[in-house]
């Protein structure tokens, strides 16, 4: 028997809700294996509509846990896609007791307390660091038989961005989602895939805006700035290119004309 009870929401780099939290209190028998307590991560329809692949979540989890000692989830199930009973992606992980290190707890907390904390997140962006690649891209599971799905590896796929509506831009514009050998190069795809949504998809773009007024303005000047910003950046590759084969990076690679917009509005 298995009882649930929400636990949060998760909240993408955008600040929208992308994922529900429930903790599931299994009755194991005793002396089993099996947590007493899970936590189940649902993507909501927001999620399921952009570029973030759960696969690639689950599977960077496991190679950091396999390639480091940062403590990491354990990941006992998911589904990568709608084809389920809930309708979405899901996925079940352990369940860790903690506090966010930007409430009211934290800063209640002693001082030597915080100092702990500050210095193992310290220790985690270390070996995160530590964590070489040949390409800008995100983590999949490397699979000797696709039809066992019995993973063998990682390997660098597409990346898993903060891209909203992705079905959408896939079938009015060739997207360029890596991997990439510079950090131009990334750069150059996100901003030519926004600045495609924009042009080509400007209804979408407006209705799916972050801003509540000022969307129509806002359009406008991402259709006049993405361009321009894409336009600058150099074609030739940069000798001092740290990110092309470097280290793991810990966050979103995201442009997104819901921040462009907006940032050009205040300073305008």
């Amino acid at each position: 028997m298995v009882s649930f009870q929400p636990y949060g929401l998760g909240r993408s780099v955008l600040t929208r809700v992308s994922s529900q939290l429930f903790i599931l209190r299994l009755n194991a028998p005793e002396g089993s294996s099996l947590p007493k307590k899970v936590l189940a991560r649902v993507a909501r329809d927001l999620k399921s509509r952009s570029d973030i692949s759960l696969e690639s979540e689950v599977a960077t989890m496991v190679y950091v846990r396999q390639n480091s000692s940062v403590p990491v989830p354990t990941v006992y199930g998911y589904c990568p896609t709608r084809n389920n009973l809930i309708g979405q992606p899901f996925s079940i992980i352990s369940f860790s007791e903690g506090l966010d290190m930007d409430g009211v707890p934290w800063e209640n907390l002693p001082l030597h307390v915080k100092l702990v904390g500050v210095r193992d997140f310290a220790d985690i962006v270390s070996q995160l660091s530590q964590l070489q690649f040949k390409a800008i891209g995100s983590i999949y599971f490397k699979f000797g038989d696709p039809h066992k799905q019995i993973p063998v590896g990682f390997v660098l796929g597409p990346v898993s961005w903060c891209k909203h509506e992705s079905t959408a831009r896939a079938d009015a514009f060739k997207r360029d989602r890596g991997p990439w050998k510079t950090t131009a190069h990334w750069l150059r795809a996100a901003v030519e895939d926004e600045s495609q949504f924009v042009e080509k998809l400007p209804s979408l773009a407006r209705e799916t805006s972050m801003r509540k007024t000022d969307r129509e303005k806002c359009l406008r000047l991402a259709q006049k700035i993405l361009p321009k910003f894409r336009d600058r950046i150099p074609d030739t590759n940069d000798p001092w290119d740290q990110c092309a084969a470097g280290p793991f990076v810990l966050g979103h690679m995201d442009l997104n004309p819901r921040y462009f917009p907006a940032f050009f509005v205040m300073c305008d």
